[in-house]
């Protein structure tokens, strides 16, 4: 990954350097799910948590995108974590058979 690899047009919050994004990464492994402000496109916010293999790796996640005038970056968590939690802990379980 090098500086060329943050050009283009992303949203107006979006890492703009390979240690910006390696903080994020630390931070999703930190707090075990992901959470976007506005990198991806003005107005746009997401949570997404992980599905993880029998091994326990990471393979995929499910990922709720939601408008930036309705939802603060606080509210996200508070109302989609358990949700989330849930259906990612059962296809994961599901998954691993």
């Amino acid at each position: 990954m090098t500086s060329a690899s943050f050009a283009g047009e992303w949203g107006p919050k979006a890492a703009q350097s390979v240690e910006a994004l390696l903080e994020q990464i630390s931070r999703i492994r930190t707090d075990g799910y992901a959470v976007q402000d506005e990198e991806l496109a003005r107005g746009l916010r997401s949570i997404a948590w992980p599905i993880r293999q029998a091994n326990g790796h990471v393979a995929w996640a499910v990922d709720i995108a939601l408008p930036a005038a309705e939802f603060t970056m606080a509210q996200m968590p508070a109302r989609f974590r358990e949700p989330l939690l849930c259906a990612c802990t059962e296809i994961s379980r599901r998954l691993a058979r």
